[in-house]
């Protein structure tokens, strides 16, 4: 079985039985807290486990759009690697972002660390649901990246009550990790990063005319 839907099902499993066994949570979620206790395992079951169904189904869907693909070029082994590797150093290094007991969930590090890595393979791959309009995944994934620490920002300066967070921290950090790699594995990633840039700028260029085209009319 592919590498991508053994990690489908594995977040899909853990979660389901997470949401069925609420007393798990403090087992399997990770925390610094949690993690000053000795609860290593938890930097790997937190990334399986997912806060609500919306969380999975979108997590689920970047995984099989991004993980496909990327473990045709990579292969199962590296795949795992780039997911491990990029969830588990996300987590390490973001939990600085929230308060010790607060629990760090789902995959969407390692997912973002994925997507990093295909864009230094593939960057012309045409992208919908990161930005839901339409681009090439190297323009895609810069602005995904640059909305990611823009609600970073304003999360830290303008902090909510909302029981829900979104933790934009661990995506950015997790992209970082995925450029690392993709520089490591992608022969041609210099070139592929150079193309993502041109991609980005021209394709700010051209939704800004279409928009205002649009607006005019």
């Amino acid at each position: 079985m592919r590498a991508t839907f053994v990690l489908f099902l594995l977040c899909v499993a853990t979660t389901i039985l997470v949401w069925k066994q609420p007393a798990v949570v403090d087992y399997v979620s990770f925390s610094s807290d949690n993690l000053a206790e000795g609860k290593i395992w938890t930097l790997v079951t937190s990334l399986f486990v997912h806060g609500s169904i919306w969380h999975l189904l979108g997590n689920m869907l970047a995984l099989l759009v991004f993980g496909l693909p990327l473990e045709k070029l990579v292969g199962s082994g590296k795949l795992y690697l780039t997911f491990f590797l990029g969830g588990i150093g996300s987590l390490l290094i973001g939990r600085m972002y929230y308060p010790a007991h607060e629990y760090l969930i789902g995959a969407s590090g390692a997912i973002c660390t994925m997507i990093a890595v295909l864009i230094l393979f593939d960057p012309w791959r045409v992208s919908f649901i990161l930005t839901l309009l339409p681009m090439p995944l190297g323009a895609a994934g810069i602005v995904y990246l640059l909305i990611n620490v823009y609600l970073a920002g304003r999360a830290h300066f303008q902090p909510t009550e909302s029981i829900t967070k979104i933790a934009y921290e661990i995506h950015v950090i997790g992209f970082g990790i995925g450029i690392i790699l993709g520089a490591f594995w992608s022969p041609k990633w210099i070139r592929n990063l150079f193309i993502s840039i041109l991609l980005f700028v021209l394709t700010c260029v051209f939704y800004y005319y279409f928009f205002r085209l649009i607006h005019v009319a």
